[in-house]
């Protein structure tokens, strides 16, 4: 795996934003239990650049990334925090907008890519039918003009607009639904795009396609992106930044390059560790042992202590906070200085389950 050598260099942290998050808590309530999905979590994403979300399945990132557009299900709850969106009609606090405002937001400001695009899909409706009521619910009814852009948007995601726009959604393959999911959420030209696993379920061809369609779509259109993703590899074909995230909170956020060359955070060296190298010969894979925790019962102090093989006391007593160690770089760990020296060695070894 290599990273693209077409990033941009790190954003100034003084920089205006287009989205600050801030402790931003959510819980499931299931039953009488509280599941504590996201805590505290605190990050910024940049104009122009592509943020990506990585961590095995239930570290919280596709519960952020439905938190941020507000499209969490109802058994879900935001107890804390806040975002904000400087976009291009001023700032707004996303926690304060009424139904009719968020229905407005989306799609205009903030588009969102699911991870499922069969599921995106109104299986009785056309592709064309699906810019008409997208474009409908937004106050443009001219079907002429919209006709117009679907083609346009179908150019612009290599496909044939003659035979995909009359087209049923069964009638597709996954790789076409995607694209055609990524230029529906272009249609109203947001300022902020966010992809949910926008790789998940396609063969490698599809996906390659994929990949290197939503970096032209950066370099044409300038847009702004949040990926969400536990396929590293991901990261570093579209990020600049990566936000590694474990049991509901960030605990390493910094640019692509830094990740890779320099993890910071035990966990980020375990993930990194566990990439398949095709270029080395018979070198084994570094595994993190056990399994994320359970969300109900979190464990004292660092939630990754128990897998993690530079713990200690203080460790399993205080949680560590995300702390800046570098400009644009924050980490939350007691031994980020030590991390570096996981990398590559055994050292997960042996750790109990």
């Amino acid at each position: 795996m290599s990273i693209r050598s077409d990033s941009a260099p790190p954003a100034s942290v003084d920089g205006a934003t287009l989205m600050s998050v801030r402790d931003l808590s959510v819980v499931y309530r299931v039953g009488n239990r509280l599941v504590r999905a996201l805590s505290n979590v605190s990050f910024d994403v940049m104009p122009g650049r592509a943020l990506a979300l990585i961590g095995e399945s239930g570290s919280g990132k596709s519960t952020l990334g439905s938190a941020l557009t507000r499209l969490l299900p109802r058994t879900a709850e935001i107890t804390s925090g806040s975002i904000t969106f400087n976009g291009k009609e001023g700032r707004v606090q996303l926690l304060d907008l009424s139904s009719e405002e968020l229905r407005r937001f989306r799609w205009r400001d903030c588009a969102v890519v699911s991870q499922m695009a069969m599921n995106a899909f109104n299986p009785v409706m056309t592709i064309q039918d699906h810019f008409e009521d997208t474009a409908a619910a937004h106050g443009l009814r001219d079907k002429a003009k919209i006709h117009d852009k679907a083609y346009e948007l179908m150019e612009t995601v290599h496909l044939d607009a003659k035979r995909v726009l009359p087209s049923y959604p069964h009638q597709l393959s996954g790789g076409m639904r995607q694209r055609v999911l990524i230029a529906l959420s272009l249609l109203l030209s947001p300022e902020l795009v966010i992809l949910d696993e926008p790789t998940t379920a396609l063969d490698a061809l599809s996906q390659r396609a994929i990949i290197k369609l939503l970096r032209r779509l950066r370099q044409q259109l300038g847009l702004t992106m949040i990926f969400i993703s536990h396929d590293l590899s991901l990261a570093a074909e579209l990020a600049d930044d990566v936000a590694t995230m474990y049991a509901g909170q960030i605990v390493e956020y910094t640019d692509v390059f830094s990740l890779f060359d320099k993890p910071k955070h035990p966990y980020s060296v375990g993930l990194i560790g566990a990439i398949p190298d095709l270029s080395a010969d018979g070198a084994s894979l570094v595994s993190i042992p056990g399994s994320p925790p359970d969300l109900v019962s979190l464990p004292s102090g660092c939630r990754f202590h128990p897998r993690c093989p530079l713990s200690d006391d203080k460790c399993e007593r205080e949680l560590p906070l995300l702390v800046e160690t570098e400009p644009g770089q924050k980490v939350a760990c007691f031994h980020w200085k030590d991390a570096q020296t996981l990398k590559g060695s055994d050292a997960f070894e042996g750790r109990n389950s």
